[in-house]
């Protein structure tokens, strides 16, 4: 993860490198790039399923395996992205396949990948505020036993033992390196402590009421502090405000009289601990509120409130407050940007298919990432910025193209694909067009959209096509190859606005 490129710029400036005294200390040998990665087209067969034909984008590893999209995770950290794959080796049954995994890094969009761990099915990624170490909860392919275990990103050596005793999933770093803190058993309760990496002890923080069975850790940029979110067996949640350091710890969520459905850690920056309150099932919307995090008893502040959107997430990037939102009534997602005191900045416009899934900014603030997802299943992780909104694929380096998703449905009399526009140049001001190839000598439908747009067939059995990259003879390839459905004449009726 070099810092020279920087996210190409998108952030407006690399975080500073640790001194190497900070953080685990390893031996650094040479690193080897593997070749860039090669991105390909890939229907996924549902037989015996009702058929489903997802177009998705998948990334082939070393040419090892081929990672699903819904089992992508990513982080930003210090100008460096890390990715965490799971998925299947190429050969065999799809249904009965060898399950891989792998932890990868680059440095900025464009630039190779490096491999920095495989064999590992990975659950949680978290980098350290500087990019130089990643933290993987990660469940061995073999023994199935699940550990956090440290990297160097750039040796993709490991740091020490695998941290065992993994409870809750909770876990963070100090912003000093000096250490993090995880959630574990300590007898039979789930707890909260602090690993120093200097003398390599643990020190327990806080118990978590017994009610609790999962955690989600934030730390405040000082070190002082996390905000621990909590889920009970029930599925409700609870904030709490841990001190680290022997002071008492605020029951967050007691100190608002309206309790959502669900928090959600926001992030923390100066004396203010943020929460996303997250309204209940029969009532969109939600509110992202603040307490003093230096002070007991101390008011409460609502920063914002959103009505009439389905919350997705909220997270802290670069001094503003990004809300992912998606509207009831169509669908439609977007990203509001807020100012830190609430005030709406932009909202970006998404096409109404692609819902965003999740949204990591980095431990220092100064970047965003994005997972996209169609009907529950990311697909690649997006660099956004969040002073203009601009969106950048995170691995090719290329602006953000969300292109065709195309299904077909057994036992139904028509197939619909819809494009979605090209974000990072804009939500487009003209009208979707639609048109169609004549079919091809394969007897494929070839489905060229321009902007967006759907297209019904009266057939039962038909193929629908999309734009991919540069040419569809790939895309038409892939789909005889695949050999998923009998390819047979359909009269198409198009729909021009």
């Amino acid at each position: 993860m070099l810092a020279l490129a920087c996210w190409a710029g998108l952030f407006g400036g690399c975080a500073s490198t640790a001194p190497a005294s900070a953080g685990p200390d390893a031996t650094t040998p040479e690193s080897q790039a593997p070749p860039r990665p090669r991105w390909q087209d890939f229907l996924e067969p549902l037989d015996g399923r009702p058929r489903t034909l997802i177009l998705e984008r998948l990334r082939e590893v070393d040419g090892t395996f081929e990672a699903r999209p819904d089992c992508v995770i990513a982080a930003p950290s210090g100008g460096r992205l890390v990715v965490a794959t799971t998925g299947y080796s190429p050969d065999g049954d799809p249904w009965d396949r060898t399950v891989q995994g792998a932890v990868q890094t680059l440095d900025a969009p464009g630039d190779p990948l490096r491999v920095l761990a495989q064999d590992l099915i990975v659950s949680s990624i978290e980098p350290s505020p500087d990019g130089s170490y990643v933290a993987l909860l990660a469940r061995d392919r073999d023994s199935g036993h699940s550990t956090w275990r440290i990297l160097d990103t750039d040796a993709g050596t490991q740091i020490g033992p695998p941290l065992d005793g993994v409870a809750g999933g909770g876990f963070a770093w100090l912003p000093d390196l000096s250490g993090v803190v995880r959630a574990t058993e300590v007898g039979a309760e789930l707890s909260l402590v602090r690993r120093t990496f200097a003398s390599g002890e643990e020190q327990p923080v806080w118990a978590a009421p017994a009610s609790i069975t999962s955690i989600d850790l934030t730390a405040s940029d000082d070190g002082s502090q996390v905000i621990a979110v909590g889920r009970r067996e029930d599925g409700s949640t609870g904030a709490w405000l841990v001190d680290l350091f022997g002071g008492p710890s605020l029951d967050l969520a007691a100190q608002f009289a309206e309790q959502p459905r669900e928090w959600r850690a926001v992030g923390a920056s100066g004396p203010l601990a943020f929460l996303l309150a997250i309204h209940d099932d029969g009532r969109y919307g939600g509110r992202v509120v603040a307490v003093d995090r230096r002070r007991q008893g101390a008011p409460t502040l609502e920063i914002l409130r959103v009505d009439g959107h389905r919350i997705e997430d909220a997270t802290l990037a670069a001094g503003h407050i990004v809300v992912a939102r998606t509207a009831p009534w169509d669908g439609a997602s977007s990203l509001a940007i807020h100012s830190a005191s609430g005030a709406v900045e932009r909202i970006v416009e998404l096409p109404g298919v692609v819902r965003l899934r999740e949204l990591r900014g980095s431990p220092r603030g100064d970047q965003l990432v994005a997972l996209w997802s169609e009907t529950s299943r990311p697909t690649i992780p997006i660099a956004i910025d969040p002073r203009t909104g601009a969106m950048t694929e995170a691995i090719s380096g290329r602006p953000a193209r969300f292109e065709v998703r195309a299904s077909v449905e057994r036992g139904t009399d028509h197939g619909q694909a819809q494009l979605i526009a090209d974000c990072s140049a804009g939500y487009p001001a003209t009208a979707p067009r639609v048109s169609v190839n004549p079919p091809s000598a394969d007897r494929t439908h070839q489905l060229w959209v321009a902007l967006g747009g759907a297209i019904q067939t009266d057939s039962t059995q038909s193929v629908l096509a999309g734009q991919w990259g540069d040419s569809l003879d790939p895309m038409a390839d892939a789909l005889v190859r695949a050999d998923l459905i009998p390819m047979a004449d359909a009269a198409e009726r198009i729909n021009e606005p």
